[in-house]
């Protein structure tokens, strides 16, 4: 099957950790890739060297990408760009990938919404979990899908030479107030005996504590390989779409500390088994150290069988 890939706007993290996996489950298809991201492909996998931000991303995915659907003519289309044409050669898809979208009121995101909700008239709108699906039913799109990517922790290398922490906060856009940047600041003042690491660069929004190291963004396998080398990972994101980290942190045996938010709630209800791989906070003033080392210490990882659920893919995408 030939699958055109509308990748432009996937640069780093998350986004560019789903689009490996959906190249890697389509190996043995007919792959055309636009991005400039460095992936791994097969020799019959071809790559078109296009790089996108901001609103032209939207711009491209609805007016330029269409073009190349009647260059290209595949069986199939699918954007990674969270909007997609608005006519197409083939069946098109949109991998909607960030809970902003849909959540965030600002003139901007009324703005990314519209653009996603134009392109959704002509595609089939595929979610990750189930929490995303439910939140487009809610808003009357009659055409999201649910389709899990599976999460892929098999490429890890380890090294020796990573620095541990007690307490490794899952986010590198620490500027961004969802993901409540504050919460770990409140954390490591109450424990101060811990060590906390955040990938982040040092900027204005931080908060110098001497038990607080910012350590910078690093490539997937070097954050994998950080959360093998911590004790708990932190989570503490009002919204997300899937949050990586959390499924990654479990399938390492790794516990997380996770804020309750309604997507963590879905989870649990799509993934009944994880309920006790998480401490689940309402208020960070909840969180103490004694019930971090009772929590810690009654731990258990996820079996195989469980792991295989959340490792195997369903992608929807036909």
């Amino acid at each position: 099957m030939k699958i055109l890939i509308n990748a432009t706007s996937v640069h780093t993290g998350g986004s560019l950790v789903i689009l490996q996996k959906f190249v890697n489950d389509h190996k043995s298809d007919d792959l055309i890739i636009f991005t400039k991201s460095l992936i791994n492909i097969k020799p019959h996998h071809k790559i078109v060297r296009i790089s996108t931000i901001n609103l032209f991303t939207h711009f491209f995915s609805l007016f330029i990408f269409p073009i190349f659907t009647f260059i290209y003519k595949p069986s199939v289309t699918i954007s990674f760009s969270n909007s997609g044409p608005i006519f197409c050669h083939g069946r098109s898809y949109i991998y909607l990938h960030s809970a902003n979208v849909l959540f965030r009121v600002n003139l901007k995101y009324k703005i990314l919404y519209f653009l996603f909700w134009i392109s959704s008239l002509n595609s089939i709108v595929l979610v990750q979990t189930e929490y995303m699906r439910m939140q487009l039913l809610k808003l009357k799109f009659r055409n999201a899908y649910l389709s899990w990517p599976g999460i892929d922790i098999q490429s890890i290398k380890s090294s020796s030479e990573r620095i541990s922490y007690d307490v490794l906060f899952s986010s590198s856009n620490i500027a961004d107030p969802n993901k409540n940047y504050t919460d770990l600041v409140e954390l490591s003042h109450k424990l101060p005996t811990l060590k906390f690491g955040v990938p982040s660069l040092r900027v204005n929004k931080c908060i110098d504590r001497p038990n607080i190291n910012y350590f910078g963004p690093m490539d997937h396998n070097s954050f994998l390989e950080s959360i093998q080398q911590t004790k708990l990972i932190m989570v503490s994101s009002n919204e997300e779409s899937l949050c990586l980290p959390i499924y990654e942190s479990l399938l390492l045996d790794v516990p997380v500390l996770v804020k309750g938010s309604p997507y963590v709630y879905s989870m649990i209800k799509q993934f009944p088994f994880l309920t006790d791989c998480l401490y689940i906070y309402s208020n960070i003033d909840s969180v103490s150290e004694n019930e971090i080392k009772k929590f810690l210490l009654g731990f258990k990882n996820l079996s195989n069988d469980y792991k295989k659920i959340l490792t195997v893919s369903s992608w929807a995408v036909h």
